[in-house]
């Protein structure tokens, strides 16, 4: 029986150590990297869904395209950042001789993370922990913790 590893994966040093842990470990399994794009404002300080819901202030001068939020850019960034994930870690499973799937998914991450391992029959869960500390842990959480609490899956957190 194969088992199906979801690995999360961003721009981290513990990513990087999480996809190298499936690969060693898992072998034989089916291997998917997903990358998850955070939709809005990062730290939702605003409470919106979508940059361009942000509200812009009256001022007494002319508002150029500059100034304005530009949802094709934050999304064009973020895409940009999934496809160097992807470059990575396919690098990086190049080095196993190994191939694996790629999947990208928008929204909170730990809530994404979760749902695509729930509803793609996945075995084993292995995300990478940034280890925030003092007020970044308050601003940010902990991720791997917070799927860890939403799924029955196993997770594996590597340092």
């Amino acid at each position: 029986m194969s088992h199906h590893i979801l690995v999360a994966m961003e721009m981290a040093a513990s990513s990087e150590a999480a996809l190298d842990f499936a690969l060693d470990e898992y072998p034989d399994a089916t291997i998917t990297v997903l990358h998850v794009l955070e939709s809005g404002d990062p730290l939702d300080l605003f409470a919106k869904p979508e940059p361009t819901e942000y509200i812009i202030p009256d001022c007494d001068y002319d508002l150029t395209d500059e100034l304005l939020p530009d949802a094709g850019r934050f999304e064009r960034g973020q895409c940009k950042i999934a496809e160097k994930v992807f470059d990575h870690a396919c690098q990086i499973a190049d080095g196993y001789g190994k191939e694996i799937e790629l999947a990208v998914e928008s929204g909170k991450t730990a809530n994404e993370i979760s749902e695509y391992a729930a509803t793609h029959t996945v075995d084993q869960i292995v995300i990478g922990d940034r280890n925030y500390r003092g007020v970044s842990r308050v601003l940010f959480g902990n991720i791997a913790t917070s799927i860890g609490r939403r799924t029955s899956i196993p997770v594996t957190i590597i340092s």
